[in-house]
């Protein structure tokens, strides 16, 4: 005899084994991005630099010059400390996390009671910006693991505030706001849905426990505050560089790697997130107490974290990247897990909830094969042909200043070299040393009398990077006030200009590709010899 147990017992195994196969298709992504990343382009070998210096006390006085908190540094450190920091042994490491990070939405995912993360697996599993930037090794990948966990303990601890509930819950807040500064909007929302979730089940004085966990993660940023408000005045911000066409164009590639139907897809489900959320809270006799509050949990977040990330970024005026979005992505899809978790339940929704996922998978494949499979940067193969080639009578440029954190990861030869402009610390991203550049009209003298010395003698002068030839009119027009990037165009066309003027040759070099590479960091390299007076 089947009973009503047995008839909601058998749909959850379902979701549970095509959940398991879906992990298992999703942990292979990272896997094959593990196999085929390459070389680490300069966004990863910064963080690998910090990891490895001589202490503690470098690491943080270097903190002033980095964008995020100390937390992921000190997880690298203790990986390279016990492993390696050679590139296999920090790209086994974001591995690793991506692993970690599939685990999460699995833990987060059973905390608001679902059986499996079909939604959530459906939504983030599949996406290969989410598998790019988990696995890469940078912060953004922890930090969306420590979001999700931090996501699904802070419901635990709302309904239940025991002791060891509210520490856990802390902990993983504290976690999150260190590893990524954006988190915190992140949190933020979380315990306000949270406090919410509270007040509605105990009364205002119920609020109190979840408030008090964004209250310690948001005191734990205290130490940085110094460092925070100088690093932001160091950054390179552009005026309506976040305008709403570009975050939406950036925004569509986050959501559906240019895929229009995912991306609407995404909005569909969110929509219908919101709407049952809110239906939930108006039908109180269509479902439990839990359920209803597991949706007005999750409402609540996305309602108040969505615009508000979005409206910081759009003001923030930073040339902001798709990696930006993952933690807030990773925190919506984990809500509509929760919501579906309260929502739909028996073999209609299981089996609506696995169409969406294989939906998702199918229409995600040829976007992820050909994406995961991009070679990073091919930094490794500039370096070792000038190893080779490049003599120490020559100069190699690097261009612009920015590679030159990549490069020094790589190039181990006698060869002189410096960058477009000059900076005297190439270890990590020194936008305080660029902005005293843009305060000297004399910046790029020390480099020009480099060059001319060097083609003098009979030396030759290798261009590693990019050079961009100054456009009509670039020469009379006014730059912007410091900082901003036009100073380091006008940098590159005035070394190129000098090079046309001067040189007498000029040879493009073919470096050998094995595969495609990310246009971010995809070095170019010419050979520049031979003087004449201008």
């Amino acid at each position: 005899m089947v009973t009503g147990r047995d008839q909601e017992r058998a749909p959850r195994r379902i979701e549970t084994v095509a959940a398991l196969l879906a992990t298992a298709a999703a942990l292979s992504l990272y896997a094959i991005f593990l196999l085929h990343a390459g070389a680490l382009w300069r966004d990863e070998a910064q963080p690998v630099v910090l990891a490895t210096m001589d202490s503690l006390g470098e690491i943080w006085a270097t903190l002033a010059y980095d964008t995020v908190p100390l937390a992921s540094t000190l997880v690298l450190r203790l990986w390279t400390t016990i492993f390696s920091a050679t590139d296999l042994g920090v790209r086994i490491f974001g591995a690793f996390v991506g692993a970690a990070f599939l685990g999460a939405v699995w833990t987060s995912s059973r905390l608001q009671g679902s059986s499996a993360p079909l939604i959530a697996l459906a939504l983030l599993g599949f996406n290969p910006v989410v598998v790019r930037t988990v696995g890469a090794v940078r912060p953004y990948g922890l930090a969306a693991v420590f979001i999700v966990l931090t996501l699904g303990l802070v419901w635990r601890a709302s309904r239940d505030p025991s002791p060891a509930k509210l520490g856990l819950a802390c902990l993983l807040a504290v976690l999150s706001v260190q590893t990524l500064y954006t988190n915190a909007l992140l949190v933020a929302a979380i315990c306000l849905g949270g406090a919410v979730v509270a007040v509605r089940r105990s009364g205002w004085s119920a609020a109190i426990p979840p408030l008090a966990i964004g209250a310690v993660a948001a005191l734990s940023l205290l130490p940085y505050a110094g460092s925070l408000l100088r690093g932001w005045e160091d950054l390179v911000t552009i005026p309506l560089q976040g305008s709403w066409p570009r975050m939406w164009l950036l925004l569509k590639r986050v959501l559906g790697a240019d895929i229009d139907w995912i991306v609407w897809l995404w909005l569909v489900v969110i929509g219908v997130g919101f709407l049952a959320a809110g239906w939930t809270q108006l039908s109180r006799s269509l479902t439990r107490s839990e359920h209803r509050d597991l949706a007005l949990y999750g409402g609540t977040i996305m309602g108040i974290a969505t615009p508000v990330f979005l409206l910081f970024m759009r003001n923030s005026n930073l040339p902001t990247q798709d990696w930006y979005y993952v933690s807030l992505l990773a925190t919506v899809a984990i809500c509509l897990e929760g919501a579906g978790a309260a929502l739909l339940r028996g073999w209609r929704a299981s089996l609506g909830k696995m169409i969406l996922l294989a939906i998702v998978a199918t229409g995600m494949t040829s976007a992820i094969s050909s994406d995961l499979r991009i070679r990073q940067s091919n930094v490794d193969q500039i370096a070792a042909h000038l190893e080779e080639n490049a003599r120490g009578d020559d100069l190699i440029v690097v261009s612009p200043w920015f590679l030159g954190v990549s490069f020094r990861r790589y190039y181990e030869g006698n060869t002189p070299w410096e960058t477009v402009p000059p900076l005297e610390d190439h270890s990590i991203h020194r936008y305080d040393l660029l902005h005293q550049r843009m305060a000297d009209p004399r910046a790029l003298d020390p480099l020009l009398g480099a060059i001319a010395q060097t083609l003098r003698s009979g030396g030759r002068v290798w261009i590693a990077g990019e050079m961009r030839p100054r456009r009509p009119g670039d020469r009379r027009r006014e730059l912007p006030p410091a900082p901003h990037p036009a100073y380091v165009i006008r940098w590159i066309a005035e070394i190129e200009d000098y090079l046309a003027t001067h040189a007498t040759a000029t040879e493009v070099v073919p470096v050998a590709a094995d595969r495609r590479m990310r246009s971010r960091e995809n070095f170019r390299l010419r050979v520049v010899t031979g003087w004449r007076s201008g």
